[in-house]
């Protein structure tokens, strides 16, 4: 989990602290680092030193010692542990040690709920309600509106433009021609809507929701909520899906748009 001198340097530090990858290169600590820890959710204030980077794990946690915790004027009065972390030799002992620690438990005091910290964080969300599903409808119904919103522009604009069409035609361009061109005015509509909606989002967004929680419980659990490279690809994907299911209709009809009738039409 840690280099063994680290480790023991760890121990003999009553202030030191280890930190996870992801915060070491979020904050660039290096080792000696003077830290200054405020509390928001618990009022404590803790003047840290960085020892090292552990390397298990969820890598956006830190851990120092809980002694030097229980020093300080709050938490003499509130003492209390409700997390313990434990080390297992390897996952497929998990369900025998999680469910052997629950039986030594159940008929105290204190009984246990022995997991995983990834079934923790999970369990953690789940009693604010089905989060991630209701995150998904509302992103499918906004989807959705966009579609009908993406479409409604393209059949407009084609429609303003069937003498141009016609004329078209006229000079040789093939029904095929007029359908691609319908289409590609779809999509890039869609790409350029996709490409702000993603820009606001990593920039702004998703920066001021973060900024915004970091004083309340659920700050632990936003550090990772950001827009990675997979989330980039699948916004332009969705960006070409919904142009081609856009515009599809409108190109038909305008590559189906008899000449005769394109020249006739005054807009």
């Amino acid at each position: 989990m840690i280099d063994p001198a680290a480790n023991a340097e760890w121990k003999a530090t009553r202030n030191g602290f280890d930190a996870g990858q992801n915060l070491v290169t979020k904050f660039g600590w290096k080792k000696g680092d003077h830290v200054q820890l405020r509390g928001t959710y618990i009022p404590v204030t803790l003047d840290l030193i960085y020892i090292g980077k552990y390397r298990a794990g969820d890598a956006s946690n830190i851990f120092f010692h809980n002694e030097y915790l229980n020093q300080s004027k709050w938490f003499g009065a509130n003492r209390v542990t409700g997390i313990y972390y434990m080390k297992v030799a390897s996952t497929q002992d998990l369900p025998r040690v999680a469910a052997a620690i629950d039986r030594m438990f159940e008929n105290s005091d204190a009984p246990t709920k022995t997991m995983t910290e990834k079934q923790f964080q999970a369990q953690f969300m789940e009693m604010m309600g089905n989060i991630k599903g209701l995150i998904r409808w509302i992103s499918l119904v906004i989807l959705f509106a966009v579609t009908l919103i993406v479409a409604n522009t393209v059949a407009m604009s084609a429609r303003e433009r069937v003498t141009e069409i016609s004329v078209m035609r006229v000079l040789g361009f093939r029904r095929s021609h007029v359908l691609s061109f319908i289409l590609s005015e779809s999509v890039l509509m869609s790409l350029l809507g996709g490409i702000v909606g993603v820009v606001l989002a990593k920039f702004v967004i998703i920066p001021g929701m973060v900024k915004g929680m970091q004083t309340t419980p659920m700050a632990p659990f936003l550090i990772n909520f950001r827009v990675t490279w997979q989330v980039l690809l699948a916004a332009f994907g969705i960006s070409v899906g919904v142009g081609v299911l856009a515009g599809f209709v409108p190109a038909i009809r305008s590559s189906q748009l008899r000449i005769v009738d394109g020249l006739r039409q005054v807009v």
